[in-house]
């Protein structure tokens, strides 16, 4: 990673109080201890972000500085030596910029959260986590997010890609679309906003679970209790929206 800065903030927290001790062949009955680890990582002008984790949440905001911030959260109820098999590992090809979690087996209830914060300049491409929720905001970049157990929320970003959630809600303005895409939920509602300007086909289905349309750019070609179709536009790409445990609900999204 180019001119990776130096400045490296680690603060241990260890709770006191607490009786008992880590089992570490059982579930744990030690106090949770966590490390927080702050890195700032040069990025250039065209850069691309992609962000991934197991066990931990993903957060990402635009700041006004030149650099990527990382702010992560190491946390586990297995000891202190249980945070040292899990790495930050920052990787650069050509523009790309890839932040990656990786984890020594076994896992257990070891997690980092990441809270990243980057310049205007920097897009974000992809973001996945195992087990946790994901917010993007204000960045550029078609963004696609994924992951098992967790909510996804995406706002005021250049638009979006494939959105999956298998145990989670789904919340994201949709601004624009490049190609086809897919937002999939198992267990969770979803809701989109989206703008009156773009070109989509929209197909919507749920098995257990309501279906609002409360957007009247919509040319509607289908409507019934859990299925909708209809088309904003040229409908160009197509916008395939299903849930299997939720309400879906469309929206106008006014800017």
């Amino acid at each position: 990673m180019k001119n990776e800065k130096l400045a490296v903030v680690v603060f241990l927290l260890i709770s006191i109080g607490i009786s008992g001790c880590i089992d570490f062949d059982s579930e744990p009955s030690g106090p949770e201890i966590k490390v927080y680890i702050e890195n700032e990582y040069e990025a250039d002008d065209n850069a691309a972000l992609s962000v991934s984790t197991v066990n931990g949440a993903i957060s990402i905001t635009v700041w006004e500085g030149e650099t990527i911030a990382l702010n992560a959260t190491k946390r586990t109820r297995y000891g202190e030596d249980d945070l040292e098999k899990a790495d930050i590992a920052v990787s650069e090809n050509g523009d790309k910029i890839k932040i990656e979690i990786q984890h020594e087996q076994p896992i257990r209830s070891r997690a980092v959260d990441l809270d990243i914060k980057i310049p205007y300049n920097v897009t974000i491409d992809s973001v996945s986590t195992t087990n946790g929720p994901i917010a993007v905001e204000e960045a550029d970049g078609f963004v696609s997010a994924t992951t098992l157990n967790g909510g996804i929320e995406i706002k005021g970003t250049t638009g979006i890609g494939n959105l999956v959630s298998t145990n989670g809600w789904i919340n994201a303005e949709v601004y624009d679309i490049k190609e086809d895409i897919d937002i999939e939920t198992t267990n969770g509602g979803v809701t989109l906003y989206l703008i009156s300007t773009i070109n989509a086909s929209i197909k919507i289905s749920t098995t257990n679970g309501g279906i609002i349309v409360d957007a009247d750019f919509i040319n509607k070609t289908e409507d019934t209790y859990n299925s909708y179709r209809g088309i904003i536009g040229s409908g160009e790409n197509s916008i395939n929206i299903i849930t299997t445990n939720g309400k879906i609900q469309i929206e106008e999204l006014e800017i």
